[in-house]
């Protein structure tokens, strides 16, 4: 066949692909009715019977309607919608689903659907001689590896040499952060050999759009069958959830020295471990001005020993209003209302809410809980205006002096004690427990590995390895803003010997187990949830949102047992 011919095969082909994604909806779209459609099944589904109500609202918030909003509006859309749900643990799955929605509507069937043109119709007759079949063939597959190498991630000499037997991927959300772990694999290589792995850097740092394409990047490449050995992912539960990663035999992980509770979070069932967690951070901590509460009588190391009742505690916040115009500031960055409730639950003397399908929470204990957060609110220690608001501003008041209390994470802890204006020192979170605390704790960063069925059995150990080696010498998570998972970290850095470490040290082993049972989503936000918004805003006072609860409650586990 004459080169031109193919030539001109080879152009039509292109320009069909390239009309092909002339189709694919641009950011500046406007997203069309039937998406709502589909949307709404999505928020009912994970938010329940106000999922609708939520989305009307977040849109309101936004200054929206459905008729003017522009795909690259979802990610703010979905951002709100994914911080009402209570249920940390499911919202993983409800993110997959309302990007794999957004994609539908963004890269529709007729996108990429095949339709030949008349031209290329015309062609393939004209090359359907003896032959052009093997010709195109061999076409196509000199295109495919040209793409291949085009677009083959680069090692950092711009130039990949030799077999990589483990692929590292990760997104850097510092320099520490990637120099740590490029020093771990060259000494792991070094160790290892012949074995040899590499670091390939995604875009992510924290932005939606570019954590999206990350995303969209795994999944593409795990369904084309060609996955990474092992991923991190900071604060992204789809690498822990998703259906791409393999169950793996628990005989067949390493063990980490992990604290005990920590290594309760990371087993997904009683038979199967996913990844090994890198960062911890508590759900509440209180973060005090060590000044004023000092200047008030109170001895925080005393507090951080044995904690503080919840009388003690309203007797601070209400001294601390005679010397701060905010007493308490309370940050929502990891979690909603409930998770407040949930706090002083466990400060209670609660665990788990729900277990084998059976609620374990008294109706006393709630009773007792939900009066407490009512004096909260009535104090104005729980202040609506303050409440969730941009920790940013919460972060100024705290360090000009002007607030006493920001009950909040290490994140937060870091930011301010960053900042060296005020001198900080961390309680724990008020408690009815006489000299006893407890916490909760949230695990974000995961080193999360892969065994592909062709591994051989010394492969697969080393990949678990070198997850493992990444875990364990993960010393970059302080730089952004997180604690490490492994306590020989903590024990190294001598972590623990500084004032308000030593009391985190401590603080987690009083960690009570969380919640995952979907029982549990339903009840604290179908139940729980919405009383305590009522009681926030005034529309009900503790008595009729205790009844409101009890209603819900009754309804929810009566269904449950049908």
């Amino acid at each position: 066949m004459p080169r031109s011919k193919i030539s001109i095969y080879f152009l039509a082909i292109l320009w069909y692909n390239y009309l092909a994604m002339a189709e694919i909806k641009r950011e500046t779209d406007l997203v069309p009715e039937e998406f709502w459609n589909e949307l709404l099944p999505i928020c009912s589904k994970y938010l329940g019977s106000k999922g609708e109500s939520i989305l009307n609202e977040t849109l309101d918030i936004l200054g929206k309607d459905r008729s003017n909003v522009t795909f690259g509006d979802l990610t703010d859309i979905y951002n709100a919608l994914i911080s009402k749900l209570v249920y940390l643990d499911r919202r993983a799955d409800f993110r997959m689903e309302l990007y794999d929605l957004r994609r539908k509507y963004m890269v529709p069937p007729e996108a990429i659907e095949y339709k030949p043109s008349k031209l290329e119709l015309f062609l393939n007759r004209f090359l359907s001689k003896r032959g052009s079949a093997i010709i195109i063939a061999v076409v196509i597959l000199a295109v495919v590896i040209g793409l291949y190498y085009a677009f083959k991630p680069k090692g950092e000499t711009g130039v990949i040499s030799g077999r990589y037997d483990v692929v590292l991927w990760s997104g850097i959300y510092s320099r520490n952060m990637e120099k740590t772990v490029n020093e771990i694999i060259d000494r792991f290589n070094e160790r290892y050999k012949p074995y040899r792995s590499r670091l390939d850097l995604l875009p992510g740092s924290g932005d939606p759009m570019a954590e999206m394409g990350t995303q969209m990047k795994i999944m593409a490449v795990f369904a084309a069958g060609e996955p990474p050995d092992i991923i991190y992912g900071a604060q992204n539960p789809i690498y822990v959830n998703s259906p791409y990663l393999i169950k793996i035999p628990k005989e067949q992980i390493m063990p980490l020295e992990y604290f005990p509770q920590i290594l309760n979070q990371i087993t997904v069932d009683k038979e199967y471990f996913f990844c090994y967690p890198a960062m911890i951070s508590p759900k509440f901590i209180m973060i005090a001005n060590k000044t004023l509460i000092e200047g008030l009588g109170y001895n925080p190391k005393k507090i951080q020993e044995e904690g503080i009742d919840w009388d003690s505690f309203l007797d601070l916040a209400n001294k601390l209003k005679l010397v701060s115009p905010y007493p308490v500031l309370i940050s929502l960055r990891r979690g909603s209302l409930f998770d407040i409730f949930w706090m002083l639950m466990v400060n209670n003397g609660t665990e788990r809410a729900v277990e084998d399908g059976k609620f374990l929470w008294s109706d006393t204990k709630i009773a007792e809980t939900l009066r407490f957060f009512d004096r909260l609110v009535k104090s104005d220690i729980i202040n609506p205006t303050l409440l969730g608001g941009k920790i940013s501003n919460n972060i100024d008041i705290f360090n000009e002096g002007k607030a006493g209390i920001l009950i909040g994470s290490y994140i937060d802890y870091k930011l301010i004690d960053n900042a060296k204006r005020v001198k900080v020192t961390v309680l724990p979170f008020p408690n009815n427990l006489g000299n006893k605390m407890s916490s909760l704790w949230d695990i974000y960063g995961y080193f999360c590995f892969r065994q592909r069925n062709n591994y051989n059995p010394e492969k697969a150990q080393m990949t678990l390895l070198l997850a493992r080696t990444l875990a364990e010498n993960s010393d970059w998570v302080l730089d952004i803003g997180g604690l490490p998972a492994s306590r020989n970290i903590w024990d190294r850095l001598k972590l623990y010997r500084e004032e308000n470490h030593s009391f985190l040290y401590k603080y987690i082993g009083t960690a009570a187990h969380l919640d995952t049972d979907p029982l549990f989503t339903q009840i604290a936000f179908e139940a729980i949830n919405p009383q305590l918004e009522n009681i926030i805003t005034g529309k009900a006072d503790v008595n009729q949102a205790l009844e409101g609860i009890r209603d819900r409650l009754d309804k929810i586990l009566s269904q449950s047992k049908r």
